[in-house]
């Protein structure tokens, strides 16, 4: 074999055993879609790994942060049906200074209610336009205002810009939404993960502020509700098939602006001081869980510190604000009506079904919806058409209902 033949089977080799861990993602017999679900998450993996590579090579002139956004949001932005864009009226804007595109349904007469809605990517990735597709179609088919919020993004912005500028947004539309037609006393918040912690965290801040109208409901998806406790059930679950550690410290890092010694912290789990501890155990309670989802000799881990340096004191302060983690917060009485999401293979599942339980021990009204045999962004890949999810559907489905039957 000639130098060119040797160098082309070397080459082959290594493309071959690049697909092969791209496509290597241990999934659990039971769950259904293997194929696709393998696929999409190729894909995220190939993104990562396409964005470090021009990254070292210098090919991008942007800096690490900026070509994984490129990449991921590339990946995940799908063009919405021509059907649901020819029924809206869709323009940019800003509210209270704030960026948002407006879905505004064509044929409207009258106020109509409202959604704002805060899109996911850790505080880091995605942008209005990945979410254009399910904006769309909620605004078509349950006939009312969406409005997408350009929030700013870590780490360009760390914590508190993003939450700063959800809640300005959800300030005027219940103050000053008939400007776009809406009705501010059928206003909702929702989002999905990060989205999903940003709006659970505006809604208890309207609330401690006693804004008027109140909020007449909240969608949480598949959030982020609390960042104490590391080794809930799901969490212990995934593991068994591949750690997200490194990929949770690295948005956790970004958003809050945390140095390499503080991100050790957090991938070594020695993070807590023992005031966090005590609250984390109490207010993230896996008891709450159903008893199907906690393994027989299930025990959390304790992420006590081995000392309280200052570096500790600053995580624990910050894994104790409610306004980054809800799950915080000891009083959740007086909440809006509330849809909560969580999918089955998703390590954020647990932090779901607590946050649904304990607001309704505060008596609050909460709908529960399970997605079993589903992942953690399936509200991106909901056109069953499109990407051949069955809980596609089931998602949209949901979402749709309980807004036609809380703001209507």
């Amino acid at each position: 074999m000639g130098k060119c033949g040797t160098a082309l089977f070397v080459v082959s080799g290594v493309l071959l055993a690049g697909l092969g861990y791209m496509l290597y993602t241990p999934l659990p017999d039971h769950l259904g879609n293997q194929w696709q679900l393998k696929t999409m998450f190729a894909k995220i993996k190939f993104s990562f790994v396409v964005s470090e590579l021009f990254y070292q090579l210098g090919l991008s002139g942007k800096d690490r942060t900026d070509v994984i956004r490129g990449n991921i949001n590339y990946l995940m932005t799908s063009p919405p049906s021509q059907e649901d864009q020819a029924a809206l009226e869709i323009y940019d804007t800003e509210l209270n200074g704030v960026p948002v595109r407006v879905y505004k349904p064509k044929s409207a007469t009258g106020a109509l209610p409202g959604l704002v809605y805060y899109h996911g990517g850790g505080w880091v990735v995605l942008n209005i336009p990945a979410y254009d597709a399910p904006c769309v179609h909620i605004a078509r088919k349950a006939n009312i205002i969406v409005i997408s919020v350009e929030y700013r993004l870590a780490p360009e912005h760390p914590f508190p810009a993003g939450f700063d500028d959800c809640l300005q947004v959800a300030l005027y539309a219940l103050k000053q939404g008939r400007d776009l037609g809406l009705d501010p006393t059928r206003v909702a918040i929702g989002g999905d993960s990060a989205g999903g912690n940003l709006a659970a965290a505006v809604s208890l801040k309207l609330r401690h502020q006693k804004i008027k109208p109140a909020l007449k409901s909240q969608l949480l998806i598949y959030g982020i509700f609390q960042m104490c406790d590391k080794s809930l059930p799901c969490m212990k679950l995934r593991e068994k098939y591949e750690s997200s550690a490194a990929m949770s410290v690295f948005f956790t890092r970004a958003y809050f602006n945390l140095t390499k010694t503080q991100s050790d912290l957090l991938m070594a789990r020695k993070y807590s001081t023992p005031e966090l501890v005590q609250r984390c155990t109490k207010l993230v309670d896996y008891k709450l869980l159903p008893k199907e989802l906690i393994p027989d000799g299930y025990e959390p881990e304790v992420t006590l510190a081995s000392s309280v340096t200052d570096d500790v004191k600053y995580i624990s302060r910050l894994m104790s604000d409610t306004r980054v983690a809800p799950l915080m917060e000891e009083d959740l009485k007086n909440l809006p009506t509330s849809l909560v999401v969580a999918a089955e293979w998703d390590q954020l599942r647990d932090e779901s079904f607590i946050f649904a339980e304990r607001l309704k021990h505060a008596g609050n009204k909460v709908q529960l919806q399970y997605l079993s045999d589903s992942f953690h962004g399936i509200l991106n890949a909901f056109d069953f058409e499109k990407f051949g999810f069955d809980a596609g559907p089931k998602i949209m489905s949901s979402i749709v209902d309980f807004i036609n039957k809380e703001l209507k």
